[in-house]
């Protein structure tokens, strides 16, 4: 495989992408994008090239024109934001979707263009479908736990909060966020053992500090 020939047909390809999506006059298909793509030799689309290339070199050509895809794709995606077009950049993410179900940026951005656009119960369904395909990702969680804590429905975002924390590497705010709802709630035994924690482990965390001694000062006479 020439990677360096690859490179540079793509680097040529992007640039033609997003001079076509930033000039609404020259605006173009999915398809029409795709084929710049497929077209472009980077697939093994002939006998004799699929019997040339070993059975490593054809997963990682394969992988490769996959990834490219999936760039196009995003390329499209923000093209149609860019114009305003919300539901056809989610079209869009859920192509990229179906090609990389692992991750959940695209299902993030997709749900948040739904219920941004009113559509909320498509939003709901899209993000059930992030956390089917990415059970153990603790940012998945977290994204579902902040919409619930945006639109004040804390008792949905607790349990995703208790998700996220559970399968472990958030950042602190991230963190402190499930025990904040937990004693917004009124999970006070909950709350006062999770601060606890949280300062054995991370005693400078001033949100510990304070959420721990507002939970546990008693009330003044």
């Amino acid at each position: 495989m020439m990677h360096g020939s690859n490179s540079s047909r793509l680097a040529v390809k992007g640039d033609i992408v997003r001079k076509l999506i930033l000039d609404s006059s020259k605006w173009f298909s999915y398809t029409a994008a795709l084929m710049l793509c497929l077209c472009g030799g980077l697939l093994p689309i002939t006998p004799a090239r699929a019997e040339a290339i070993t059975p490593a070199e054809a997963r990682a050509l394969a992988a490769d024109s996959e990834a490219t895809l999936v760039d196009l794709n995003n390329e499209i995606a923000d093209g149609y934001f860019h114009q305003g077009k919300f539901l056809q950049s989610v079209q869009v993410l859920e192509r990229i979707i179906q090609l990389t179900p692992e991750g959940i940026e695209p299902y993030a951005d997709a749900a948040w263009l739904l219920w941004s656009s009113g559509k909320t119960a498509e939003a709901i369904a899209l993000y059930q479908q992030m956390l089917a395909a990415n059970p153990s990702n603790a940012n998945g969680y977290m994204e579902v736990g902040m919409f619930y804590v945006n639109r004040k429905h804390e008792a949905e975002a607790l349990h995703y909060l208790a998700q996220a924390v559970q399968l472990g590497g958030l950042s602190r705010e991230q963190r402190d966020l499930y025990g904040v709802i937990l004693g917004r709630l009124g999970h006070t035994d909950d709350a006062v053992a999770f601060w606890r924690k949280v300062l054995a482990d991370d005693q400078d965390d001033p949100i510990a500090q304070r959420e721990l001694k507002h939970l546990t000062t008693p009330p003044a006479p």
